[in-house]
């Protein structure tokens, strides 16, 4: 299957808490590429070794205070799987920004997430 018909998640935070709990219990019924963000790229490689038997699991470094660093996300996913079917936004909410935000083709909403599945 091709990187475009997969199924695609991704948790931002996803290093630590309830964002890397997410994506362990994600991990364990979730048929598709799982990918996880994390602003420190440092603390995204030590996520990628705590997680190297998933191997759905990908990285992508994202500061959600930067327009830029959200474009880039956004403009990967795009080009490489034109859609994402979950999104959790584990990240603080700027103070800025609100609780809701558009970029492009996405609507990021910040929640607290009890249950995924």
């Amino acid at each position: 299957m091709s990187e475009r018909n997969k199924r695609v998640a991704v948790i931002t935070a996803a290093n630590r808490g309830v964002g890397l709990w997410i994506v362990k219990k994600l991990a364990e019924k979730f048929d598709g590429i799982i990918y996880v963000t994390t602003k420190d790229p440092d603390k995204g490689d030590s996520l990628l070794k705590e997680l190297k038997e998933i191997e759905s699991v990908r990285y992508l470094n994202l500061d959600t205070e930067m327009e830029e660093s959200i474009a880039r996300l956004a403009e990967h996913i795009k080009q490489t799987h034109g859609h994402i079917d979950i999104l959790v936004n584990n990240t603080e909410i700027h103070p800025v920004s609100g609780i809701v935000f558009f970029y492009r083709d996405f609507l990021i909403i910040s929640a607290l997430i009890n249950s995924i599945i």
